[in-house]
């Protein structure tokens, strides 16, 4: 009986700490980035689902050592084995058939390296329609000779910044964006405002960082440290690289490092 005891303590206080480990981490986690919205909310949802058919599996294999060992129960061993089975299969299914739990937090990765042109490589950051309403007369100017483009601009800036690496410099702006795609500034400034779910600034920081996991997945740590990761990829400091990295990722550099080498 004391056996028995000690695991039910246990799987109860297993519940409690994950709970709290889940809801720091996880079910509370900062959306600060419109882009990454959907995905953390069907994270959290599936965590959420999870959670609580571990609750259920737990609550039910203390009721069957409750009953097996301070009463005498023999008959319902079947019944209750055969429902934790049924819970078991319907979850591990649901997780073969939906595996997008698996991955956590690298729709960045996945997003990008899924390119095939001509389909735009960040298509969840883009938008076509307005984001919000066009009230400054200059913007409404602006309006009719920007929509009919608003693919082949959205092609050009990704091509530098993801592709020709322009936003390794790190005092890179807009009007230099302008310079080099060959496209007015107001008009970038405008794509930004009206026709993007993140600012400048955060898009940036989602290129470098994108940026920065493509250049460890080639070994770029094997020789060199974070700080030079971070200088290299256009960041003017290791602070704000390790704060955007953790935004975007979920993780720590280091952290994202050594769940790679596991």
């Amino acid at each position: 009986m004391s056996y028995a005891a000690c695991a039910i303590l246990i799987a109860f206080f297993y519940c409690i700490m994950t709970f709290m480990l889940l809801n720091k981490h996880v079910l509370h986690r900062p959306k600060d980035l419109k882009s990454f919205a959907v995905q953390d909310q069907v994270i959290h949802n599936w965590v959420l689902f999870l959670f609580i058919c571990a609750c259920i599996l737990i609550l039910s294999f203390s009721f069957r050592v409750i009953l097996y060992n301070f009463y005498d129960v023999t008959k319902s061993q079947s019944s209750l084995l055969l429902g934790s089975s049924i819970l078991w299969l319907v979850l591990f299914i649901k997780i073969l058939m939906t595996p997008k739990i698996l991955y956590g937090y690298d729709i960045l990765i996945n997003t990008i390296d899924a390119i095939a042109i001509p389909s735009l490589a960040m298509e969840s950051i883009w938008s076509y329609s307005e984001t919000q309403a066009i009230t400054n007369e200059k913007d409404q100017r602006l309006s009719p000779k920007i929509t009919p483009f608003l693919r082949e601009h959205f092609h050009r800036i990704e091509e530098a910044t993801i592709f020709n690496k322009f936003l390794r410099n790190g005092d890179a702006s807009i009007d230099d964006l302008a310079q080099v795609i060959k496209i007015p500034s107001s008009h970038i400034l405008y794509l930004f405002k009206y026709h993007s779910n993140e600012s400048f600034v955060d898009f940036k920081k989602i290129i470098r960082i994108y940026d920065a996991l493509s250049l460890i997945k080639s070994g770029y740590l094997n020789l060199q440290t974070f700080e030079s990761l971070a200088v290299e990829v256009g960041f003017t400091s290791y602070t704000s690289f390790f704060l955007s990295f953790r935004q975007i990722t979920g993780h720590s550099p280091q952290d994202y490092v050594s769940s790679r080498a596991r």
